[in-house]
């Protein structure tokens, strides 16, 4: 009898590291894969993208949507400010972590369990 097939994990591909001294602006911020999934900056394919470079977010703006085992999760700015690069490439698999855009802040906040921890204003 044959043996058995054994399934063969697909390669796993990271974003490369972002690029030096970019992020190092006064103001600018990397906002990074909240988790470890395919990322998709549109909610289908060939709609228009959750947001593009001079798009401006509020905290809670939908950036984009990452898939993990065929559950499509919301990713949520979580900084007023505006898009200034797309670093993520379209349905490539990222790295928890990986930078999805950069964005130049016009107020970080930061949450625990949905109570607000600290906010930041820049001008």
């Amino acid at each position: 009898t044959a043996p058995a097939p054994v399934a063969t994990p697909a390669p796993r591909i990271s974003t490369p590291p972002a690029q030096a001294g970019a992020a190092d602006a006064p103001g600018t911020v990397v906002i990074p894969a909240p988790l470890m999934g395919r990322f998709y900056p549109r909610p289908e394919p060939g709609a228009e993208l959750y947001v593009s470079v001079g798009s401006e977010v509020q905290e809670d703006t939908v950036i984009g949507l990452i898939e993990v085992m065929k559950l499509f999760n919301t990713v949520q700015a979580g900084v007023r400010g505006v898009i200034t690069e797309i670093c993520a490439p379209e349905g490539e698999f990222l790295d928890y972590g990986s930078p999805l855009f950069r964005a130049v802040f016009t107020m970080l906040q930061l949450t625990f369990a949905g109570e607000l921890i600290l906010a930041v204003l820049a001008y």
